[in-house]
């Protein structure tokens, strides 16, 4: 929160690249966090329950650029960063004050035993959990830095490519959620119907082949087309 109302500011460059660079360490944080307690407080359909989160985040990245290309076409872009910090601070208030049921119960008896003094045994994987463990850290790695890449280059890459306007530009960034946003509300009943292996063979595939085809494209509107595929 503090970070982009700092950025609000405009700070000289070097400061500007730590803050950027701690506002996004929150974010993931915070995502992380949501997610975790998703999947701790819901046993059935995880895959559902998880796509709408997703989808949640998806109406989040879907207007934000909408609004940051209004301010940009107004020459006032530097208010998208004092938005997005209040915005931030009005929702920590808000979850302060959320109730989370019994995990909220859980998160007590857990804190209660680490206060007791006691010992607690520490968690052991097989070597197939080990594994399994890897390749997921190492695919979220690869797909959640090809996902924020992407994002934050669109717009620059058709700004240069293609000469549009900046703000024309931001839509990308729009285009690309509204595409991760439909795709998402059909994350669980497709991925429980065609087995998670299936759909992420068949989703991987999809995107690399978006994407190459993105790089070789000559037009503004294909691209703006591959954007929503990809």
């Amino acid at each position: 929160i503090s970070c982009e109302l700092f950025i609000y500011f405009l700070p000289p460059w070097p400061l500007l690249f730590l803050l950027v660079s701690m506002a996004g360490l929150g974010a993931g944080l915070v995502e992380s966090c949501v997610g975790t307690i998703i999947l701790t407080a819901i046993k059935e359909k995880q895959a559902i329950a998880m796509s709408k989160m997703e989808v949640a985040y998806g109406l989040g990245a879907l207007f934000m650029p909408l609004l940051s290309g209004f301010l940009i076409s107004n020459n006032v872009w530097a208010l998208a960063f004092l938005v997005l910090g209040l915005s931030s601070f009005l929702l920590m208030l808000v979850w302060s004050r959320m109730s989370f049921g019994s995990l909220d119960d859980l998160l007590i008896r857990q804190t209660n035993t680490s206060g007791n003094g006691k010992q607690q045994a520490p968690i052991s994987f097989r070597k197939h959990s080990l594994l399994f463990i890897s390749l997921a850290a190492a695919y979220f790695f690869f797909y959640g830095g090809s996902e924020v890449s992407i994002v934050h280059f669109i717009p620059s890459i058709f700004a240069e490519k293609w000469e549009i306007s900046n703000s024309l530009a931001t839509l990308t960034v729009t285009i690309y959620w509204i595409g991760m946003i439909i795709g998402r509300l059909l994350t669980g009943p497709v991925s429980e119907k065609l087995t998670y292996h299936r759909y992420l063979r068949l989703i991987n595939i999809g995107g690399l082949i978006s994407l190459c085809i993105l790089a070789i494209s000559n037009t503004a509107f294909a691209g703006f087309v591959l954007c929503f595929f990809l």
